[in-house]
C-alpha cells in the first residue's frame, strides 16, 4: 500500500499509524482465507477493498454527502456496521 509523504524523508506519525492499520487488515484477510472463512485470492487486492470501502465511508460522514444526514440513516456507528458486515458477507467462502 502507497501512502503519500508528508513533510521531509519519513512517514509522518499519521502515515506510520495508517500503515500499521492497513498491515493489521492484510494479516486478518490472510489468516482469515489461511482459516477457510474469506474466499481465495489477492490479498491484497481484499484488503485494498476493505480499507477503501471503510474510508469512503468516513469521508462521505466526514466530508461528504452524507454529513448531517447522519440523523436520517442512523448512526455513524451503524452506518459502519452495516458497511462492513456487507463487506464481510460478500468476501466470506459460501
Amino acid at each position: 500500500m502507497a501512502l503519500r509523504r508528508g513533510e521531509g524523508d519519513g512517514p509522518t506519525a499519521v502515515e506510520a499509524a495508517a500503515r500499521g492499520s492497513y498491515e493489521v487488515l492484510l494479516a486478518s484477510i490472510r489468516a482469515s482465507q489461511a482459516d477457510g472463512f474469506l474466499e481465495s485470492g489477492d490479498p491484497e487486492a481484499l484488503a485494498l477493498t476493505a480499507w477503501a470501502s471503510v474510508h469512503g465511508l468516513a469521508v462521505l460522514l466526514l466530508d461528504g454527502p452524507l454529513q448531517g444526514e447522519v440523523a436520517a440513516l442512523g448512526s455513524g456507528m451503524h452506518l459502519a456496521d452495516v458497511v462492513t458486515k456487507t463487506l464481510g458477507r460478500g468476501l466470506m467462502v459460501r
